[in-house]
């Protein structure tokens, strides 16, 4: 309304101002003719202004449904959004418990091969092991064959080898059956790892006259040289010289002397005095005290001029060892060294005096 009445005092105001600059030359007719354009215009003008109302009204009640629609779609669109982060977080919880489960079988599955790959492994190392066993069995196999077709002293003396091994592991179970197996290991050559277990034999009954000089004899026959350097077999072996001279032959006389004198040259003779003293005597008591093929043997163990002149020093100048000076003696004047220095030129004197 207050637009209306704006718009007819304008056309008013106007409407008097073309009167009053046309000088009154215009009619009251056409004034009222004016007029009413005026309202004419006015009317058209309410029309227009309530048509434009009514496109308005309609304009908000679209916009109010296109606000109720996009409030739909937005209520719709954030319910999809919570059933789609509940879906996620289902999935999420899903997916940690197969990814906790996957681990869990990973780890045993990596614990379960690691255990087939050493097994393979030990397979295959103990496949390696057999193939090495059978070869060396089918070398042993081709060495006896070979053996026994071409090698028959060979064979006998590895057969009697083994038959050893066995009567002196009897000897360790009952030492006392010495009595019985004297004989066969007397007359047979022992090997040096032999000498232990023996010995081990023997340390059951040492202190039992009826056996212990049975088997101080096989020592010195076999091992005089390991025995002399054996803290616990050496008192023994000592005390028993008598014996073992009178029970062994030749044979074990020569190899006994040749043994024992390189044992002491290994350890030096001079920390041997007793031992050679000791020896020295018993040999000449015993029915060897004349027998060159000893005295041979003393002398080949000692290999050097020096050794020769030492033993004949270390001997002590007794009625005991006299048969043992002289006869040794004999075969260092035999040498007929020269340049002899004044302690080797005294003993030659010595030995020619005897």
């Amino acid at each position: 309304m207050k637009m209306k009445l704006t718009l007819l005092f304008v056309l008013l105001t106007f409407c008097n101002i073309n009167v009053i600059g046309n000088n009154k030359g215009s009619s009251i007719d056409t004034l009222r003719k004016e007029i009413t354009i005026i309202k004419l215009n006015i009317e058209e003008l309410d029309s227009t202004q309530d048509s434009q109302k009514e496109q308005i009204n309609n304009q908000k009640e679209q916009i109010n449904n296109q606000k109720e629609q996009i409030n739909n779609q937005v209520g719709m669109l954030d319910a999809a959004f919570d059933g789609v982060s509940t879906e996620i977080s289902a999935a999420s919880y899903i997916i940690g418990i197969f990814g906790i489960i996957l681990t869990i079988v990973s780890i045993g599955l990596g614990i379960y091969v690691s255990r087939i790959v050493k097994n393979v492994k030990a397979m295959k190392d103990d496949s390696q092991l057999l193939l090495q066993e059978n070869i060396l069995i089918k070398q042993e196999l081709e060495t006896l064959s070979e053996k026994i077709t071409k090698d028959s002293r060979g064979l006998y003396k590895l057969v009697r080898n083994e038959e050893s091994n066995h009567m002196i592991e009897r000897l360790i179970s009952v030492p006392e059956d010495v009595t019985n197996l004297f004989s066969s290991l007397a007359s047979r050559e022992l090997e040096p790892n032999h000498f232990l277990k023996l010995k081990e034999a023997f340390l059951q009954i040492k202190n039992d006259s009826d056996y212990n000089s049975l088997y101080l004899t096989l020592f010195f026959q076999h091992f005089s040289g390991l025995s002399i350097l054996d803290s616990e077999i050496k008192p023994e072996f000592i005390k028993g010289l008598t014996d073992s001279f009178t029970y062994a032959f030749k044979s074990d006389a020569i190899k006994s002397a040749t043994n024992y004198f390189d044992a002491l040259v290994a350890i030096e003779l001079t920390k041997s005095k007793p031992e050679i003293n000791t020896y020295a005597i018993n040999l000449c008591k015993s029915k060897y005290s004349q027998c060159e093929e000893v005295y041979f043997a003393i002398n080949n163990s000692m290999k050097s001029r020096e050794l020769k002149f030492l033993l004949y020093d270390i001997v002590e100048k007794v009625d005991d060892t006299l048969c043992f000076r002289k006869m040794f003696g004999k075969l260092l004047l035999e040498y007929k060294f020269e340049n002899l220095t004044p302690n080797e030129s005294a003993t030659i004197e010595n030995i020619k005096k005897l």
